[in-house]
């Protein structure tokens, strides 16, 4: 899995986005400066919420290609009617869908 090196881009988007408040910007790019000292917890935090943006996103989140519907039928054996049941799951095309075949 490789993941963008996309700091450039992070810190012009601070730099957009607070333009207009020095003091928030400021605040930002001192969290991003000392990075390497902030607590483990508040890491882990950020990083539950980019996964969480990458789910709403419907983005895989090892390698943040976009992620493929896969549909499936499940038959349920001892039930009357129509024991056939049309399912779907979201599978990465990169990271998943060579498991399936």
């Amino acid at each position: 899995m490789t993941i963008p090196a996309m700091y450039p881009e992070i810190v012009d988007a601070i730099n957009e986005y607070f333009k207009d408040d020095e003091a928030i910007k400021a605040d930002c790019l001192l969290f991003l400066a000392h990075i390497d000292k902030i607590d483990k917890d508040v890491i882990t935090r950020m990083g539950g919420m980019a996964f969480g943006e990458l789910e709403k996103m419907g983005r895989c989140v090892e390698c943040g290609e976009k992620l493929v519907e896969y549909q499936y039928k499940v038959t349920h054996w001892g039930i009357d009617g129509n024991p056939v049941e049309t399912c779907s799951i979201s599978l990465c095309p990169n990271c998943e869908m060579g498991e399936i075949s």
